[in-house]
């Protein structure tokens, strides 16, 4: 009985204007962001190649005078990831260079070789299964309940003695198969054109992405519960379509944006200007140089702290929504967005750490020193080997290099584990909301 009935459900949509619109919207956008992200990654990848040319050639050159070294500038990037097809998030926006100068992390910039006009919100997999994935599952699920009583269909299932719960797992099922067709048909696709003519995933990519895909499929069958649930609520289509707009532009859009409030009231961030000053404060209170370096960086630390800890509670007041939840699991399991940021901030500042202690090694012991280098340089002597203020030449292969190493398969699974069971527990909150209201649902 179950399979005839999921048949029936089946039948109908495929009938329907609304699935054939929505298919070819969906799978189209999956295709359009493929195409877009190999543009893009092309572009990202020759900046990050002419980023490291230039650090190299910036150790190169001053590697054979160590007072040169410690006051050189030096930008180290972070390379793009092979996944932002998938989740974006604001990675668009946020720093991808950090620019060290003597020993100290003094900034980050946004560095893109790509049209900052052109393309400026990529059509990614979150937004497409958050955004529209779940408008379709609702607009697939509004009238299966409260539309088949108009028609009649409902009272008429009941007298042949048919199991509510057949009833509702059956329009449970085949919406999910109509939702999941434009959503893998799109996935594949994308995934295909990346392959054939764009730049290719790499072996240790493909776990994550999968992993992604399911985020989405819970996303998405947790709306159409909701859906089900809200039609199992009204006694008419046109009252359950309304209810499901509202129900879609309160978990979709309303509260994944309402984070930046909370965000703002919870943690309080100074001005830029003012955590510059205060840094620069707190190395200026340190007799030792390498302590006051030490004190500025982690006043700037502390400062960079501060903005992901805003940025984090801003995520976590969100995680009522099932969209947001897919969001944030989506970036862990990838390392994009704020994420990838976060772990580029971390290695930044413990890389200067790597380098003030290899300068400390290599004899620099303040910047006195190098600033004593400097004034015999311009003054045309060069420090006899041995004598006060005379350094060793370092081998360009001895200086520590930056280099960024994303987070195991573990780590993001363990960083993904509290969306996803928000996923989990809003699918299982929908279904006995929807289970219970159709149980009791009047269909005279």
């Amino acid at each position: 009985m179950l399979g005839v009935l999921v048949w029936k459900e089946l039948l109908e949509h495929l009938r329907s204007l609304r699935f054939a619109l929505s298919f070819v919207t969906i799978v189209g956008l999956f295709v359009l962001g493929a195409a877009v992200w190999n543009v893009r990654i092309a572009e990202e990848r020759q900046g990050y190649r002419l980023g490291v040319e230039e650090y190299e050639e910036s150790i190169r050159e001053t590697a054979g005078d160590l007072g040169a070294l410690q006051g050189s500038e030096f930008r180290f990037w972070l390379p793009s990831s092979g996944l932002t097809f998938a989740a974006g998030g604001y990675g668009r926006s946020l720093p991808n260079v950090a620019v060290m100068h003597e020993a100290k992390v003094h900034g980050f910039e946004q560095r893109s070789e790509s049209n900052p006009v052109l393309f400026r919100i990529d059509p990614d997999w979150v937004f497409i299964a958050g955004t529209l994935a779940t408008l379709m599952a609702l607009l697939l699920t509004y009238d299966g309940v409260a539309g088949e009583k108009e028609r009649g269909c409902l009272r008429q299932l009941l007298a042949n003695r048919v199991p509510r719960d057949q009833i509702l797992i059956a329009k449970y099922l085949a919406s999910l198969a109509m939702v999941a067709a434009p959503v893998l048909t799109g996935a594949v696709s994308a995934v295909a054109i990346i392959q054939l003519i764009g730049q290719g995933l790499s072996n240790n990519e493909w776990t994550p992405l999968a992993a992604v895909m399911v985020a989405a499929l819970l996303c998405v069958s947790a709306f159409l519960w909701l859906g089900l649930w809200g039609s199992s609520r009204t006694h008419n289509s046109t009252l359950a379509l309304l209810a499901s707009l509202v129900l879609w532009s309160l978990f979709a859009v309303f509260l994944p944006q309402a984070g930046v409030l909370a965000g703002e009231y919870f943690v309080d961030v100074p001005n830029a200007t003012v955590a510059r000053v205060a840094a620069m404060r707190a190395g200026l209170e340190e007799k030792d140089y390498w302590e006051a370096v030490r004190a500025e960086d982690r006043a700037q630390h502390h400062y960079r702290d501060l903005l992901l800890q805003q940025v984090e509670v801003a995520q976590r007041a969100t995680l009522m929504s099932p969209v947001a939840a897919l969001s944030l699991a989506s970036e862990a399991l990838t390392v994009t967005g704020v994420v990838r940021h976060r772990v580029f901030v971390e290695q930044a500042h413990a890389h200067r750490g790597q380098f003030a202690d290899f300068l400390r090694r290599e004899g620099i012991e303040s910047h006195g020193v190098y600033r004593h280098l400097r004034l015999l340089e311009g003054m045309g002597i060069r420090p006899e080997p041995g004598s006060a203020g005379a350094t060793e030449p370092v081998p360009p292969e001895g200086i520590p290099r930056f280099q960024f190493r994303p987070p195991s398969l573990r780590e993001r699974l363990d960083a993904a584990l509290v969306p996803l069971l928000v996923l989990v527990i809003a699918n299982g909150v929908c279904f006995l909301g929807a289970y219970f209201s159709f149980r009791r649902y009047d269909v005279r």
